[in-house]
């Protein structure tokens, strides 16, 4: 199996070690005593017992990011467009393939988990943050992060992740709008469909 390369070992090892975890459960009941460091810890304590086990990793990615906000924002303009119908069809989809896409990564990318060193910087406004991550790579080379989170039923969860200046959530944006203008709505799901079934294996 080839390997993924640096920027996406990161992205699935943000996901699941960091991306959530750093202000993990701080509105929970109990969680104002507990430092990001044991988040942190104790989560990737769990992503290393659950490699191999797709049904214990995905069950890690749902807690930790908010998919409903993901695919609203990576529908964009076509959404005012959808029925409620299309609404649900298209986030059902949506978030299958996101977590099989982001899953697949976490398989591929667990091992470099203990590789590289990150460091935090939050910023908090309301029930929106923003965390800059810093990533010192084995070869010493560093790599940083824009993390946006939000609020959802008093856990910090995660929307979207800026790389190199480049949105997750607006690159999906701009590849959704390109098939809807030359495919339509049911060419969008047609697309996502045969995507999941390539990554799902």
């Amino acid at each position: 199996m080839r390997r993924p390369s640096w920027i996406q070992r990161i992205i699935a090892i943000l996901l699941i070690g960091g991306l959530y975890v750093f202000m993990a459960w701080t509105f929970a009941n109990g969680a104002e005593n507990t430092s990001p460091l044991e988040v942190v810890k104790n989560t990737i304590g769990a992503l290393k017992k659950a490699v191999g086990n797709k049904a214990e990793i995905r069950r890690l990615i749902l807690e930790r990011v908010d998919f409903y906000e993901m695919g609203h924002r990576s529908m964009g303009r076509n959404w005012k467009n959808l029925s409620e119908a299309q609404r649900k069809e298209y986030l059902e989809v949506f978030e299958e393939y996101a977590e099989v896409f982001n899953r697949k990564s976490v398989f591929e990318s667990i091992e470099f988990i203990n590789s590289v060193n990150f460091k935090y910087k939050e910023r908090l406004d309301g029930d929106f943050s923003e965390v800059d991550v810093e990533a010192t790579l084995p070869d010493g080379n560093r790599v940083y992060f824009l993390l946006r989170l939000h609020v959802k039923n008093n856990q910090w969860k995660a929307y979207d992740f800026v790389i190199e200046n480049v949105s997750i959530v607006g690159n999906w944006r701009a590849q959704f709008d390109r098939i809807i203008a030359k495919e339509k709505f049911p060419g969008l799901l047609r697309r996502l469909r045969e995507k999941i079934k390539e990554l799902d294996k």
